[in-house]
């Protein structure tokens, strides 16, 4: 997951063939193109896309690789300098899981139990 996240708020270089094109001065400048964070919201759920296609076939495929992800994920590092948020960490509550293949299948959802109701 932590793989997944930093794909998602990789910082992308434009120099080169793809410089940023600056409407006011109408020129080609080094820039930096990504994606910050300012607020966060009380709950969060993350979709990870474990579905892909075969070019070469022409099929879906689902994607069987292992897969890890914490109990606590710290956003920290995802927000914009001028964040105001004081508590960027989430506590893993639920997962879903997909069995099957890319056609059909079923899901399951394990929750955690926080009113320790199974022994």
């Amino acid at each position: 997951m932590e793989e997944a996240l930093e794909n998602l708020f990789f910082d992308e270089v434009l120099d080169g063939d793809n410089k940023y094109l600056c409407e006011v001065c109408n020129s080609k400048q080094d820039a930096v193109k990504g994606m910050r964070l300012v607020e966060l919201p009380t709950y969060i759920s993350l979709y990870i896309n474990r579905f892909d296609f075969d070019y070469n076939t022409f099929e879906r495929i689902k994607v069987k690789s292992d897969f890890s992800y914490p109990l606590e994920v710290d956003f920290a590092k995802y927000l914009d300098s001028e964040s105001k948020v004081t508590d960027p960490q989430y506590e893993l509550f639920a997962v879903m899981i997909h069995r099957g293949t890319a056609y059909s299948g079923h899901y399951h959802i394990v929750i955690k139990d926080i009113l320790n109701e199974v022994s």
